[in-house]
């Protein structure tokens, strides 16, 4: 997701499907990812970075659901996302400075993932409600 505009730019994180709260599914704590047992994340230049974005809430809310109940993150992206990435949410390899900056911090701070087992991560941004998965970091 390229830079657009930089009001309307707050981030909603937690694994709680609508956003809200730092818990995850069976009161986990750390919010941006599914796995709470994860290393920290080290720093990458870029990551390569796959996402589903919707415009109302509640098809985030689904769209989580169905990743939570072990469909594949690609699967649901191409089913549900309402943006140009169509090829399962692949944005490909970004930078830092290329995203929007609610975009950014959660996508950052995730650890690489596999689109059968992802470690996710919400950001709310100008274009909508993002669920964030990232595939490589370098």
């Amino acid at each position: 997701m390229a830079k657009k505009q930089s009001g309307g730019d707050s981030s909603k994180k937690g694994g709680d499907p609508k956003g809200g709260g730092k818990g995850g599914k069976g009161g986990k704590s750390g919010g941006d990812s599914k796995d709470s047992k994860a290393a920290p994340v080290k720093g990458a230049q870029s990551i390569k970075v796959r996402h589903i974005l919707c415009t109302k809430e509640g098809d985030r809310v689904k769209a989580l659901e169905r990743i939570n109940a072990g469909e594949s993150f690609s699967v649901v992206a191409m089913a549900m996302s309402e943006d140009k990435a169509k090829k399962g949410g692949d944005l490909g390899w970004m930078m830092k400075q290329s995203l929007e900056p609610a975009f950014a911090k959660v996508a950052f701070e995730l650890p690489a993932s596999k689109p059968d087992k992802p470690s996710i991560g919400l950001a709310q941004t100008g274009h909508g409600y993002h669920i964030i998965m990232v595939e490589e970091r370098k």
